[in-house]
């Protein structure tokens, strides 16, 4: 059994459990309209960020949002509305990205194709950091959330702040959250974690996405990346906190194919190697059967940026 750091403590599940009723209808809330759109962090069209703030004066610590999309596809206009007027409602700033794609990397002749994304959502995050004033958002109070493929990202841009070209001086990333991310990129890694039904993951190196067995056969090619590139080697003892929410539980009796690109086995054997290296990691799964599971991970979010 994975012994993890559970937020779903005595104390905690106490107090969850009294307010649940109104914290449940703050994540029914109606739309929200972004305080500033469409704000170019650099020079391509996808290099694009929109700011939603709190109605307050002053500097605001920040959730920076990661789409997901498998690294093609994803916009950062689809948000859930109610997760950012439940920040908001804090005091807490909502920054959602748009950023390069696969298709866009080959297109700029960038490999691995993984890069761009990756490039893309610090050079965003330095931005910011450069803009703080303009923007009003306090770069010091900065935590990374991401879903799936955009998991993946706001693992490696919290994870590898200590790599060489991270600008520690513009922004630094106090907390990590992630839903249903691939936490590793080294093809026997992930398929030891997830089990043979795993065929996503080579599209990252330009690799057909679905022939897992070619990843696997070219490993030896792509593994000088790993060490920079997969949240599973970057992990350390001095990480910022991270969250791991999974909808699919690891019992799952009837998995189809998206069981195992969200597969909760990426969060179990990320947090057993993060505690082997002393880093503090949540995780949670089956949060398709339990709103306030979602609700953990607001609150994640909201305690370790107002501290």
């Amino acid at each position: 059994m994975v012994a993890t750091r559970w937020f779903a403590g005595i104390a905690f599940a106490i107090g969850l459990a009294i307010a649940s009723a109104a914290l449940v209808t703050d994540l029914e809330a109606s739309d929200v309209t972004p305080w500033k759109s469409d704000i170019a962090y650099g020079n391509d069209p996808a290099q694009m960020l929109d700011v939603y703030r709190p109605d307050v004066s002053g500097p605001v610590p920040m959730v920076l949002y990661i789409h997901g999309g498998g690294w093609w596809n994803g916009d950062k206009q689809y948000i859930d509305a109610a997760q950012v007027r439940y920040l908001a409602d804090r005091g807490i700033g909502f920054v959602t990205i748009n950023y390069r794609n696969l298709s866009e990397a080959k297109r700029d002749g960038i490999f691995p194709p993984l890069l761009a994304p990756l490039q893309d959502v610090r050079r965003a995050l330095e931005y910011i950091g450069r803009n703080r004033d303009e923007l009003q958002l306090d770069p010091d109070r900065v935590a990374v959330y991401g879903s799936s493929s955009g998991g993946f990202n706001a693992l490696w841009l919290g994870l590898s702040q200590a790599l060489p070209g991270a600008d520690l001086t513009t922004a630094r990333v106090r907390a990590i959250a992630a839903v249903d991310a691939q936490t590793s990129i080294d093809p026997e890694q992930m398929r030891r974690w997830v089990g043979p039904g795993l065929a996503y993951g080579g599209h990252a190196f330009g690799l057909n996405e679905q022939n897992f067995e070619e990843f696997l056969a070219k490993r030896a090619e792509f593994e000088p990346y790993f060490a920079q590139l997969s949240p599973a080697s970057l992990v350390a003892h001095d990480s910022p906190p991270i969250f791991l929410l999974y909808g699919y539980s690891a019992s799952e009796t009837n998995p189809g194919d998206m069981f195992y690109v969200h597969s909760p086995n990426f969060g179990i054997g990320f947090a057993k190697l993060a505690q082997e290296k002393g880093a503090e990691v949540t995780f949670v799964q089956d949060g398709k059967s339990d709103p306030r599971k979602k609700l953990q991970l607001l609150e994640f979010l909201v305690q370790n940026l107002k501290d």
